[in-house]
């Protein structure tokens, strides 16, 4: 059998960076918002460091129903620009916290 893991849980502790905002997701939860095909949208809770207000930003995670065990592309967004990346692209110490939060989930 395998292990169930939330996306909300995966979004939290992770740092979220756009143009406007940058800080950590306290939380998350699915959000009606529609951001295209096969894609759920989350209502983050972001703490920045320098501000003792927190700010909701909408984060979209793209959800592939086309295979038994699901397809993994993370969605960037950086001082370069924004993207959905697949899991080849994606830097070495960004699988390694991606691996750490599906272990610490009892995915692995």
């Amino acid at each position: 059998m395998a292990n169930l893991y939330r996306i909300e849980n995966l979004l939290q502790d992770k740092e979220y960076i756009s143009k406007t905002l940058s800080g950590t997701i306290i939380t998350a939860e699915k959000s009606d918002q529609f951001y295209g095909a096969n894609r759920q949208a989350y209502k983050c809770l972001i703490r920045t460091p320098y501000s003792l207000d927190d700010n909701y930003r909408s984060v979209a995670v793209e959800i592939s129903e086309d295979s038994f065990m699901g397809y993994v592309e993370v969605f960037q967004m950086d001082s370069e620009g924004a993207g959905w990346l697949d899991l080849s692209d994606i830097p070495a110490e960004t699988l390694l916290e991606l691996e750490l939060g599906l272990f610490n989930e009892g995915a692995l």
